[in-house]
């Protein structure tokens, strides 16, 4: 994956990721193309997946600054993402849930 388009530390998106954003809007990672060209995210679709099984990536129209962060990671591959949660959850608040969504490899992901 090119990093011309300069994702946030921390974030590892992949093309066709729908993200829910800070204000309540959504959005899903663009292609490797439009990332390249600083236009890493579009708007989703009515569908997560195509006929082939090949999950819907739209064209790039927005910078990656355009979402409002924190991004909540909702689909990934056309297919819900359900996190690993830790056997104590209770520890977990704050700045501690963004630690635990990188551990759980999943950038982006607050759990609190």
């Amino acid at each position: 994956m090119s990093d011309e388009h300069h994702p946030y530390e921390g974030e590892r998106w992949q093309p066709g990721d729908l993200v829910l954003d800070a204000e309540g809007s959504l959005f899903t990672r663009a292609g490797l193309a439009d990332q390249a060209k600083g236009r890493p995210w579009g708007y989703p679709d009515n569908r997560t997946r195509r006929l082939t099984g090949e999950p819907f990536v739209p064209e790039g129209i927005a910078t990656e600054d355009f979402p409002i962060r924190p991004l909540t990671l909702l689909l990934r591959d056309g297919r819900p993402i359900l996190p690993g949660v830790p056997d104590d959850i209770s520890g977990i608040d704050g700045t501690a849930a963004r630690e635990v969504a990188v551990t759980a490899g999943v950038g982006g992901l607050f759990l609190a």
